[in-house]
């Protein structure tokens, strides 16, 4: 997400809400949660969740990836300027999987795997919605104390997610 620099946060119009960073969350779970899987599966005992691609928590999770695909593309196409054209907001979303979810895989350390296997089997009884809200608040919770911290520096906020999320309690 970092080829989508935002400008500095603050209640405007090109920060993501809430809803949106829900919405984009939810669009790239399914292949976030195959890409840990793929990479985790290796090193973790059989019965892992990780190592059940049959798992219904796959399928739930591609499910609930279309009726947030919408609101997804579009917040993505107007953060970054491509508003307006239905194919570019289309092709918005398939844009930053190809950026993401390749570089996913790498992120994951091995010896983590166990940790990431056992958070998701406590969080698969919730929603999709649910952990993609969790996501969302957290971006929001880190731009809000990111934003705060720049003022008090007298400096504009960085963007550690690559989109920029509204601070919680911000609306764009």
């Amino acid at each position: 997400m970092a080829a989508f620099p935002g400008p500095a946060h603050a209640a405007n119009a090109s920060c993501l809400s809430g809803e949106e960073a829900q919405a984009i969350a939810l669009a790239l779970l399914p292949e976030a949660l195959e890409a840990t899987a793929q990479t985790c599966a290796p090193t973790l005992p059989e019965g892992s969740l990780l190592k059940r691609a049959d798992a219904p928590l796959f399928e739930r999770y591609r499910a609930s990836r279309e009726p947030a695909t919408p609101l997804a593309q579009s917040a993505i196409a107007r953060i970054t300027g491509m508003a307006g054209n239905k194919q570019v907001a289309a092709a918005s979303l398939d844009l930053v999987r190809a950026m993401i979810l390749p570089s996913l895989s790498k992120e994951i350390k091995t010896q983590d795997c166990g940790a990431i296997n056992r958070m998701i089997e406590l969080l698969e009884p919730l929603p999709p919605e649910n952990l993609a809200g969790v996501f969302a608040t957290i971006l929001q919770i880190t731009a809000r104390d990111e934003a705060r911290k720049a003022a008090r520096e007298g400096k504009q906020p960085a963007d550690k997610s690559g989109l920029n999320i509204c601070p919680i309690g911000e609306t764009r």
